[in-house]
């Protein structure tokens, strides 16, 4: 097993990544390894911190993003303290190499009038597809969750005694998000539409057309039609959703620590970042509302 192989195996069992950031990371250090044979003849055990400069600069010459990089050198840096640390390699040459400064980009999100016309129009197809595209784009609004969060859903995760889900994120850690009454209500509708439309006892809530688990590309087409139809935003995706109940919260005056712990950040920065865009709103509001706002 090469080295790459027992660090890919190290988070993906040890540490329990995600399937997509795992295979992010392959792409990532086989990229490297790829430029550091063809323009340096080296492998990746040979590595100094200036092999690794030269890739930023190559990267960036190729009109790789900033942020882009900083994520590609975030894959190095973990790579490398591996291998330091189980004393495959000796030292570490990412250890004095500083990330890109970039600038913060503020989420792109639907508005909150977008998206009652969305849920209070009649938008969705009749039948199981109808109600199962509703339930999807409700679940991402009124919860907040990640795309492989809702993908992974069990209809026994939904306890509406309680009126909560269960949601399983990043490295398998387990969250309980509060349900909406309204929302419960929609749930059980949905529930039993699905419940006769298929026989096959799967586990999981939300299914396609022939029975089977929902894949991330449907997923992202059903929430890109259906934001297309209400929203004018560049970006129509899952995370638009999660950016929006994040937000919406926010401005109604949601204690920023309840919203981490329903978004399932493990650091209230992640969660910050919604600061920025409540202060938008404040700062727009200011300005139409105060006397000399219009001068």
């Amino acid at each position: 097993m090469n080295h790459i192989s027992k660090f890919i195996e190290y988070i993906d069992s040890v540490k329990r990544y995600s399937s997509l950031t795992v295979k992010s990371y392959v792409s990532d250090l086989n990229q490297f390894e790829k430029f550091l044979l063809l323009n340096l003849d080296l492998t990746l055990k040979d590595v100094k911190t200036q092999n690794i400069k030269a890739w930023i600069s190559h990267l960036v010459s190729k009109g790789y993003d900033k942020n882009s990089v900083n994520r590609k050198l975030s894959v190095l840096r973990r790579y490398y303290r591996f291998q330091n640390n189980n004393n495959f390699f000796k030292g570490n040459p990412t250890k004095n190499i500083i990330s890109l400064k970039t600038k913060k980009k503020i989420p792109e999100f639907a508005s909150k009038e977008d998206l009652n016309k969305l849920f209070d129009n009649n938008f969705f197809l009749e039948g199981y597809i109808g109600e199962r595209d509703k339930t999807i784009l409700q679940m991402f609004y009124y919860t907040g969750m990640r795309l492989s969060e809702l993908i992974n859903l069990e209809v026994n995760d939904i306890s509406f005694y309680q009126k909560y889900i269960k949601v399983t994120g990043k490295r398998d850690k387990q969250r309980l998000i509060p349900l909406l009454d309204s929302h419960l209500n929609d749930l059980k509708k949905f529930i039993s539409v699905r419940n006769d439309n298929f026989k096959n006892n799967s586990q999981y809530l939300f299914l396609n057309h022939n029975g089977k688990k929902l894949y991330p590309k449907l997923v992202y087409r059903i929430v890109k039609l259906y934001i297309s139809k209400v929203s004018t935003i560049t970006k129509k995706s899952p995370h638009t959703l999660r950016h929006a109940f994040a937000t919406h919260l926010l401005n109604e005056g949601a204690d920023l620590m309840a919203i981490k712990e329903i978004l399932g950040h493990s650091s209230l920065n992640s969660t910050q970042i919604y600061t920025h865009t409540s202060y938008e709103n404040l700062k727009k509001v200011y300005n139409l509302s105060h006397p000399r706002g219009s001068e």
